[in-house]
């Protein structure tokens, strides 16, 4: 048995080993611990998530979901049918033309006149309504490439003369030539019949020759081509 001064050395020694591993515990930070969450979809796939926090932020989750190719489609399908697309989604032309508005009675007439106007008041139609009159993107005119020739009976210059029922007619059209000189002219000076016979060649536009000159080279041919598009 020790002798009482040592046992009292011994208490104190064990004392002072307990203060300076509790010290030591405190100086060195201890790693929390990490926990996996689980987010499953209805779809198929799911997300799993190491943290030690104690919430994830929504960066991440969202970052994690998108990342994989099977739980981006189950995400994507979720909000599908909650109406949320993607701008480069089909199916938001489907939803634009089918659910958009509630359905348009064809009678009796004055019901049929007040669901069409509510339907066309909406912001989604009619901000869809406006770019669709001012033919702005993704409504704009596309160009076609045209066949273009200089009459006996010359428009004047700034005019140009189209096939009867042409498109272009009445219209403010610009032509670009494969040079990239481009004009723009007033397709409203008259018309001319292009009906299909065979063998037979008709221009689509006939110019002043003047106007020609800004944008061919010379002599000129007897057709030349360019690209036309309606402006506004």
């Amino acid at each position: 048995m020790p002798a009482r001064g040592d046992l009292i050395k011994m208490v104190f020694g064990g004392v002072v080993l307990l203060v300076i591993g509790l010290l030591a515990g405190r100086a060195i930070p201890q790693a929390p611990a990490v926990e996996a969450v689980s987010v499953t979809f209805p779809g198929g796939g799911a997300v799993e998530l190491a943290t030690s926090a104690p919430e994830v932020s929504h960066e991440s989750l969202l970052e994690e979901m998108f990342a994989d190719g099977t739980t981006r489609g189950a995400v994507v399908d979720w909000l599908r049918a909650r109406d949320f697309f993607s701008l480069d989604d089909d199916g938001l032309v489907d939803a634009i033309g089918s659910r958009l508005c509630d359905p348009i009675p064809d009678s009796p007439l004055a019901r049929r006149t007040a669901a069409a106007r509510e339907c066309a008041d909406g912001p989604l139609a009619s901000g869809l309504r406006d770019l669709a009159e001012r033919h702005a993107v993704p409504f704009h005119h596309l160009g076609r490439t045209v066949r273009v020739a200089i009459p006996e009976d010359r428009p004047p210059r700034g005019s140009a003369a189209v096939c009867e029922g042409s498109e272009l007619h009445g219209e403010r059209v610009e032509l670009t030539s494969g040079s990239g000189a481009s004009l723009v002219v007033d397709a409203a000076w008259g018309t001319y019949s292009c009906t299909e016979v065979e063998g037979a060649e008709y221009p689509d536009i006939q110019l002043n020759p003047f106007d020609a000159f800004e944008i061919f080279p010379r002599p000129l041919a007897r057709f030349h081509e360019a690209v036309a598009v309606i402006v506004n």
